[in-house]
């Protein structure tokens, strides 16, 4: 996804805007006004709310995707690296877990509900190839489905994520979801 300095801006402003205030709070106006810009910026770069709230939710999908893209392929530890690399993603930027983790922007709305299914289905069948490749040389236990593991890593990751936020982000996400990541392997390997 091809996104201009300008739009990714916008976006970054529109979670921030979404983590301190909910999505009830996500004007053009108040994009604009947080940006210091005005009103008829914000719509030369997205025709209105809804074309920009399905580009934030690609925008975010696609930079978990590429965590897991980048992670070695060939090892047990990818699902490890894919795993801390999220945590610290989140742990970094906390307003993106507003969109990942929040079914009220979907909710009421296909076409956001629509975008976030087919993330979801990149993200589980990318992981979903890489166990099996993982599984068909040995180095994960194959009386497990891939689909499964899948299931076990996106769980075990909404999990952490949703106690971080519930506790107010007082701790490094990554430090307690890397302890619990241990009891997910131990499970799988």
């Amino acid at each position: 996804m091809q996104l201009t300095k300008r739009q990714r801006e916008i976006i970054e402003t529109s979670l921030d805007i979404i983590n301190k205030s909910g999505i009830q709070s996500l004007t053009m106006r108040n994009i604009a006004g947080s940006m210091g810009v005005t009103d008829p910026m914000i719509y030369r770069h997205f025709r209105n709310k809804e074309q920009l709230i399905n580009m934030m939710i690609s925008y975010v999908g696609e930079t978990v995707l590429s965590i897991i893209e980048n992670t070695n392929a060939d090892k047990t530890d990818m699902l490890r690296d894919a795993y801390i690399g999220c945590l610290e993603l989140f742990d970094q930027n906390p307003s993106l877990t507003s969109v990942v983790f929040s079914e009220e922007i979907f909710r009421n709305n296909a076409k956001h509900r629509q975008t976030m299914l087919d993330i979801i289905s990149r993200i589980s069948n990318t992981l979903k190839d890489r166990i099996t490749g993982l599984q068909n040389n040995n180095l994960l236990k194959v009386d497990i489905p891939a689909d499964y593991i899948v299931q076990l890593f996106m769980a075990h990751l909404r999990m952490d994520v949703r106690l971080w936020r519930l506790n107010n982000m007082k701790y490094s996400l990554k430090d307690r979801g890397s302890s619990n990541l241990l009891n997910l392997m131990q499970i799988i390997v």
